[in-house]
């Protein structure tokens, strides 16, 4: 659609393009509203501002669809930094859009073939921790207190060959040591240090729930998602006769002859 036409580090980016596939009279149209600059530099300025309007249209599209589908970008939670910038606002978003057409809340309703009311099991939330979770933990406070302590005692140090010395010596005591001279040299920022370290351990180790987001459909219902999206056939419904216990081929599976056909 375009081009640039030079890459001159002195002129910005947007005084630089060329047009290859956008309407020339429009190019030219918008060009002529802008002063002050080269003819060059003019159209390229209205380039941008064909680009511009056309991902603003773009994206104030996506979000009006997005309103009337699964309801205001605004209300689903957003991922903020540290200082309070805002760093991703689809994240939520785009996790619950599966809930939409799923068995979770806001379902979709008045679907050809398939009942308003069905039966569904979630499973609440299972905490389950790493066996050498308590050995990560330690030894990122471990690593948090080393670090903070080699920091405090080259602070003051400016020749390269000392501070190499004192983290050398420092590498080599044990943590046990090191809380006891930290305790002695900076009572004031033992227990700062402390509860940092223990913080930062804890935020990179926890608990996984392996349960979130499980739910359970009865075979009927899976039945009808299955029909509803088109992918019900002959072969999906004999696997689902014999899971069912239903007589297939003049047969009756036991579970041992399903664990040979999978």
């Amino acid at each position: 659609m375009i081009e640039r036409a030079s890459y001159d580090k002195n002129v910005p980016v947007v005084l630089q393009y060329k047009n290859k596939y956008i309407d020339q009279l429009l190019i030219d149209s918008i060009a002529r509203s802008f002063s002050g600059m080269s003819d060059e530099q003019a159209k390229s300025l209205a380039v941008a501002t064909v680009l511009s309007r056309v991902s603003t249209s773009s994206i104030i599209s996506l979000q009006e669809i997005e309103r009337l589908y699964a309801g205001h970008p605004a209300f689903f939670k957003w991922k903020y930094g540290k200082n309070g910038d805002l760093i991703d606002r689809s994240t939520d978003q785009h996790k619950r859009l599966g809930g939409l057409v799923s068995t979770g809340q806001n379902n979709v309703e008045g679907l050809n073939g398939i009942p308003s009311e069905y039966v569904c099991a979630e499973v609440d939330n299972e905490m389950v921790g790493s066996p050498i979770q308590d050995n990560l933990r330690a030894m990122m406070r471990d690593s948090e207190i080393r670090t903070a302590y080699i920091r405090i005692s080259t602070e003051d140090v400016h020749d390269s060959a000392s501070r190499r010395n004192i983290t050398e010596t420092i590498d080599k005591m044990s943590i046990e040591e090191i809380e006891t001279n930290l305790k002695d040299e900076r009572p004031d920022l033992y227990d700062t240090l402390i509860k940092n370290a223990e913080k930062k351990a804890n935020d990179f180790v926890s608990d996984i729930d392996v349960a979130d987001g499980a739910a359970y459909i009865t075979d009927e219902m899976a039945e009808w998602l299955l029909r509803m999206v088109g992918s019900w056939d002959k072969k999906v419904e004999r696997a689902f006769k014999i899971l069912r216990g239903e007589e297939v081929d003049g047969k009756r599976y036991t579970i041992n002859d399903i664990r040979e056909l999978s």
